[in-house]
């Protein structure tokens, strides 16, 4: 557009002085460089707008309220709730480092070592068997680990994707994490399935098959806190990972597992949930997409309105509620970013989460759900994910820095 408005502007501007103004071609050629002056500037207005869109926020610093500070008895205790006890028996790990592309064979017809690391990295894919039904291929939880090439031992953070859905934000962050000073590990887990069976919930023939399918939700979402618990179990062991000094970063529907993690999980130094929320059952009869085409299914199923769903819901998910877990989370070392006008995780949810949390530094983009991601792409400048990088950075420094 930019383009036809020069070439118009520039074959018709230093004409129109010298002809008669009321010619009608002179007339039609000064309307059109109007026009195309006018849907430029709309143009540029409606990026502008755009943008903005994706970078405004509301930025709520963390304050440390006037009462008892939370303690270590206090966090992360998991004596009040067996539900994400785990047996401490062996687990047998799958690792094996991963040759990145672009190497050859040496001369003796060997792998170099330099095939294996990357920019002072060691890549490993390691897999072990989920605690419970999880929901993925063989039943396994698979990871890729970013292993710092180097003496001394380095933080770890754990990024867990969006199950079964767009792995942008995590890929983004784990490779961003890569270039922190000082340097940290990343285990990126990897989920091809959705942790919800939301299909499964949609196909549902009966009440009875309704509220099993629920009952699946609840233990899928267990098994995933337990399984990045067992997770950290296997990190303690590494030699190079300091165990003081572990996070973890959530997003969406992850975030289901990050915030039940930082409450039930007291090895974790620290956390990021971005766009999640407690109240699962309101956000089961609030939200769009996938999880709304599964919820008018059995509505339509069983002639229900929303309220009846929702109770269906508050039976099937209250147990698991972070909202019921309130102080169990130390909330200077968490970060929570959601989205202003979220469609799918509703504001009393947010405001939930937040509260139940201990009122942790909060960052709200003034954007949908999905849009609010923009703010992690060069069209909003990247600057969620230059938050999230720092928030990690600061809370998983040395003790002495």
């Amino acid at each position: 557009m930019d383009i036809l408005y020069r070439a118009v502007a520039q074959d018709d501007l230093h004409t129109l002085g010298n002809e008669n103004p009321l010619n009608g071609r002179t007339r039609k050629r000064a309307m059109t460089i109007r026009m195309l002056q006018t849907i430029r500037w709309r143009s540029l207005l409606g990026a502008s707008a755009l943008l903005s869109a994706c970078v405004s926020n509301i930025h709520v610093p963390y304050s440390a309220p006037n009462q008892v500070a939370v303690t270590s008895e206090s966090v992360g205790s998991t004596s009040a709730n067996p539900l994400f006890e785990y047996s401490t028996e062996e687990v047998v790990f799958s690792n094996h480092d991963v040759v990145l592309s672009g190497n050859r064979l040496d001369a003796e017809g060997t792998i170099p070592e330099s095939a294996y690391v990357r920019n002072g990295y060691r890549q490993k894919q390691i897999e072990f068997p989920a605690a419970h039904d999880n929901g993925q291929a063989e039943n396994l939880v698979r990871m890729r680990y970013f292993k710092r090439d180097e003496e001394g031992r380095k933080p770890l953070v754990i990024v867990v994707p969006i199950y079964g859905s767009y792995v942008y934000p995590s890929d983004k962050i784990s490779r961003g994490l890569l270039q922190l000073q000082p340097h940290v590990n990343v285990a990126l887990l990897q989920y091809d399935k959705h942790l919800l069976d939301l299909e499964g919930l949609a196909a549902a023939q009966s009440e009875a098959e309704v509220r099993a399918y629920v009952d699946k939700i609840r233990s899928r979402i267990i098994a995933g806190v337990v399984d990045v618990r067992r997770l950290i179990d296997w990190a303690e062991q590494q030699p190079e990972i300091d165990p003081e000094r572990i996070a973890v970063v959530t997003f969406s529907m992850s975030s289901i597992v990050g915030t039940l993690l930082l409450q039930h999980e007291p090895r974790l130094k620290s956390g990021v949930i971005v766009m999640g929320a407690a109240q699962f059952h309101d956000v089961f009869t609030f939200c769009y997409g996938r999880l709304g085409l599964a919820r008018e299914s059995v509505q339509q199923l069983l002639g229900w309105n929303d309220q009846q769903f929702r109770q269906l819901m508050l039976e099937g998910l209250g147990p698991i509620d972070p909202a019921i877990f309130p102080g169990m989370a130390d909330p200077s070392e968490v970060l929570m970013i959601d989205a202003h006008y979220d469609n799918c995780m509703p504001q009393t949810s947010r405001d939930a989460l937040w509260e139940t949390l201990g009122r942790p530094e909060r960052i709200r983009y003034r954007y949908k759900h999905k849009s609010s991601f923009l703010a992690m792409t060069p069209l909003g400048f990247n600057v969620m994910r230059r938050r999230i990088y720092d928030f990690v950075q600061q809370s998983l420094a040395p003790p002495d820095l």
